[in-house]
């Protein structure tokens, strides 16, 4: 009498046996392509009826009986412990058996129906991982088989001893040393140009490309926040897992119900080669008010989410005018927790009250927020003695259909509703994405390197994550980002043909220094120095409402800020009244005076915009200084540093004050964190800056610069980020270079590196080039003088109107008309007859007349490039900056296509 696991064999100190799990689908192979037909939806091998008996992640178990054996007992039975939501047991056919909770087969049955002389055939799978958030808190990982007799007395066993078990085998998070075997990435309707410097990089590393286009991905482009790679082994062979994280975001929407790379990534990557991991999507969540609940799917609250993410909004936005309007209000939310969801709701009535009657205004400064509460009214309203109703689409489980529940919430009761909120805001939280995940290379005594992750909310994330004892996890804390991803701050490279590792971390303070050495030697040696971001545009998006919205910068809304008080316009460091206020008319000057190289035109932000835009990012290193330099001090010193001096008491006063702080974001700042679980590696800093955000951090910030600590390996190369950063000739910056690292605490590496540089080896290198892609569909707002009203002027849809009628009126189709009625006057003319200087932003589209002033800085040694096309990247063209209109058009003819530019300077 025998139990026997066929192919099996144990392994690790411990002798344990280890199952992949069947969450690959091995009668498909993973295709090269990507395509929309190829999107069918895909049940995973363990989800079919039955399984192929071919399948490798399917584990043959076989009991071997005499004949004296079955004759010597009256019942015989196979019972097999285990948790169903861990594993299955198929019959002799590989179809499941029904009832999996408690699996009990009579052997003498199975005896007479076997026709096989090489024992009774069944077989076991596994269908979920260890620490699942599917599997119960007392759940057991082992897999056990026992035959019975009819006095329950064991006969046999397998394992045959407790110190041996039957597991699934446990997920390892890969880190980015492993050898890329194919590279992803994700088409979308403006990013043509990363594709096809991407398609340059891989045919030098030698790795294939596969491209997700727009109809697969929906315009959503982060599929390293859509999952994590990982394997699971048996000791025989690898499985590739995809840690598929609940992600239902679209990078390049706010519409919340836009689809995203969810169904790509479902769809797309189950094969023989790759499985994927969705028990963090099908772990339904609750919603009840105490006298009814709801089950509701991961991907169906996501919209409930979203909404619930507005409610704060726009509390917050009323709460922030009503500060404005009374300095005593701050007492009254100084201490208010907006996670209370029952009470902000309550309380956005109360406010907007309050704020009405202590401004005073037309009613049309208040619609927006009106409009506001009468959207939160469809799906959270207020009913009778202060009770919250939240409606929800709820699939009856019978049926299947969709029907709207209702859900009532009184005092009493709001904890109900709260505990709805924070369970979706730790599912949904941008905390739980891949871009949170990181993990090291191999270290001594751990093959599989340690996982760093930023701030989790996530508990059951968390709690998976730190399962594998073979691949610890750390913390790092990252909530002051508004994603909150340790990508932004932190990753690892190792140095070729080696097994050490270096850790690299994004720098604040080194981005300071630079740009702040950078204008002193501009300074001292009255050399040329450009601007940062110069061919990069900030997005600017907005929906109707004007409460959700993609916005530029911080740092650009403040650098282009001018303030009214009364009918006088209160200068800033550049004279942009022109562009706001009505002047007596010069003819003489279109601009005031402008140190800014007579460019003011492009410094545009309209915060009421109801319509997309995108303004010209460039910036000087002056001004960007002088608009982020206080944010990224305190960044370095209150989350990255592990020291304890801070340079400007009064901005952290209220974190050195503050208990949380103190406990629970200063043992986890970043080098604190890298000092005590990366010990003896060399740290290299790389210089970035963070967007200006307010003192407390409330709303969070991301990186301003292109974040060259969020990099990609494969393998033996980098994909960095390009800079935007300022540009010099070339002596001079092989001069400033040398003189920056010599007086600056730089990594040796990187100094053996800046010694080495000379003239050719950055022409070598490529770097006396710079790179811009024109798109002839896309468009930079400028202000022009004399021009006419735009989308951004709130009477444009009054003028547009107006204009037309005057446009047909009969001054317009004859002359005898013209005599008898006099003409319709010129909306527009009538506006500017006084003051012809009045500006009205508007979009320009990009062309190469354009991009000389983007790029000539006002220096007279800039203005003249070279620029090739894509098409015919061999035929250069030397081009003027009094460029023909012919010229320009041809340009900008093929098929709406970006056109690459390619700028060398003269001087280089």
């Amino acid at each position: 009498m025998e139990i026997r696991f066929e192919k099996l064999k144990p392994g690790g100190a411990t002798g344990h046996f280890f199952l992949l799990p069947n969450i690959n689908r091995s009668d498909r192979l993973l295709k090269p392509t990507v395509t929309a037909e190829d999107m069918a939806s895909v049940q995973l091998d363990f989800q079919t009826p039955s399984r192929k008996l071919s399948d490798p992640e399917i584990y043959s178990l076989k009991v071997f009986l005499s004949k004296e054996e079955l004759a010597a007992h009256r019942t015989l039975s196979l019972e097999i412990a285990c948790d169903p939501a861990l594993f299955q047991v198929l019959n002799k056919s590989a179809v499941p058996y029904v009832n999996q909770a408690k699996i009990s087969i009579d052997l003498k049955q199975e005896s007479k129906d076997n026709t096989k002389t090489n024992g009774l055939q069944f077989y076991v799978e596994v269908i979920s991982l260890l620490n699942s958030p599917l599997l119960a808190n007392q759940s057991s990982a082992n897999f056990r088989c026992f035959i019975r007799n009819e006095l329950q007395t064991v006969l046999a066993r397998f394992p045959e001893s407790d110190k041996q078990q039957i597991r699934p085998s446990q997920l390892v998070l890969m880190g980015d040393d492993y050898a890329p075997e194919r590279i992803f990435m994700c088409e979308k309707y403006d990013n043509r140009p990363s594709v096809e410097e991407m398609k340059t990089a891989v045919t030098k590393i030698g790795v294939d490309l596969t491209l997700v286009p727009v109809s697969v991905g929906q315009g959503d482009t982060w599929l390293q926040d859509q999952f994590q790679l990982g394997f699971c082994t048996d000791q025989e062979k690898k499985l590739p897992i995809l840690l598929h994280l609940p992600r239902m975001t679209n990078d390049n929407t706010i519409d919340p119900l836009a689809l995203n790379l969810k169904n790509f990534t479902d769809n797309y990557f189950p094969s023989k080669q790759v499985g994927v991991f969705n028990d963090f999507w099908i772990n339904d969540i609750e919603v009840t008010d105490g006298s009814k609940s709801a089950s509701l799917s991961v991907a169906d609250t996501f919209i409930v989410y979203k909404r619930f993410q507005y409610v704060i909004r726009v509390f917050k936005r009323i709460v922030y005018l009503l500060i404005q309007a009374d300095k005593n209000e701050l007492k009254t939310f100084e201490k208010f927790k907006y996670s209370d969801l029952y009470s902000v709701r309550l309380q956005i009535r109360a406010a907007l009250q309050r704020l009405k009657l202590k401004e005073k205004a037309d009613t049309k400064k208040f619609a927006p927020l009106d409009q506001a509460v009468l959207f939160i009214n469809t799906f959270l309203s207020i009913g009778e003695n202060e009770t919250v109703n939240l409606f929800v689409n709820v699939k009856d489980p019978k049926t299947q259909h969709i029907k709207n529940e209702t859900f009532v919430f009184n005092v009493d009761k709001k904890e109900y509703l709260n505990n709805f909120f924070i369970h979706l805001n730790q599912v949904h939280s941008s905390l739980g994405y891949g871009g949170n995940i990181e993990v090291s290379p191999a270290m001594p005594s751990l093959p599989y390197g340690k996982i760093v992750t930023g701030s989790m909310i996530n508990s059951d994330l968390q709690n998976f994550l730190t399962a594998n004892p073979q691949q610890p996890a750390c913390l790092v804390y990252t909530e002051w980002l508004k994603v909150g991803h340790i990508d932004e701050l932190a990753g690892f490279v190792k140095k070729n043909g080696s097994s050490e590792f270096s850790v690299v971390r994004a720098s604040p303070n080194l981005g300071l220094a630079l740009l702040q050495a950078l204008v002193a030697y501009k300074n001292k040696h009255e050399t040329a120095l450009t601007r940062l971001f110069r061919g990069k545009i900030w997005g600017h998006e907005r929906i109707p409402n004007g409460l959700l919205f993609f916005q530029p910068p911080a740092a650009y809304a403040r650098f282009v800020k001018t303030e009214k008080k009364g009918d006088d316009c209160v200068k800033g460091k550049y004279d942009l009244c022109g562009l706001q206020q009505k002047f007596p008319p010069d003819p003489q000057k279109t601009f005031y005076d402008s140190a800014y190289y007579d460019d003011r035109k492009f410094m545009v932000y309209n915060p009421q915009a109801t319509v997309n835009t995108a303004y010209a990012a460039f910036i000087s290193c002056d001004d960007l200084l002088e608009q982020v330099g206080k944010t990224n001090r305190a960044i370095e010193d209150l989350f990255l540093s592990k020291g304890k001096e801070y340079a400007e008491n009064s901005v952290y006063k209220s974190f050195n004050e503050n208990e949380t702080y103190k406990k629970e974001i200063v043992p986890f700042r970043l080098d604190l964190v890298l000092d005590k679980e990366f010990k003896g590696h060399t740290l290299i800093r790389l210089p970035v800056l963070f967007d200006y955000t307010d003192e407390g951090f409330n709303d969070g910030t991301g990186a301003i610069t292109p974040d060259l600590a969020n990099f990609q390996t494969l393998g033996a190369h980098l994909l960095v980020p390009r800079p935007y950063g300022p540009r010099m000739k070339t002596d001079d910056a092989i001069a400033f270079i040398k003189s920056f690292v010599a007086e600056n605490n730089i990594n040796a590496d990187l100094r053996n590196v800046a010694a080495d540089i000379t003239r050719q080896w950055i022409v070598d290198q490529g770097l006396n080039q710079t790179w811009h892609w024109l798109n002839p569909k896309n468009s930079i707002s400028m202000a022009l003088a004399g021009q006419e009203p735009s989308e951004f002027d709130e009477n444009y849809e009054a003028f547009r109107i107006q204009k037309s009628i005057a446009l047909f009126s009969p001054s317009y189709i004859s002359k005898a008309a013209e005599d008898i009625l006099p003409p319709l006057p010129d909306p527009f003319f009538l506006q500017i007859q006084k003051n012809p200087f009045t500006n009205h932003p508007s979009g320009k589209p990009e062309n190469l007349s354009m991009m000389a002033q983007f790029f000539k800085d006002g220096f007279d040694a800039f203005k003249i490039a070279r620029l090739t096309s894509a098409q015919a990247i061999r035929k250069a063209l030397i081009l003027n900056w009094m460029i023909t209109t012919k010229r320009l058009s041809w340009w900008r003819k093929p098929s709406g296509k970006p056109i690459r530019v390619f700028l060398m300077k003269k001087e280089i």
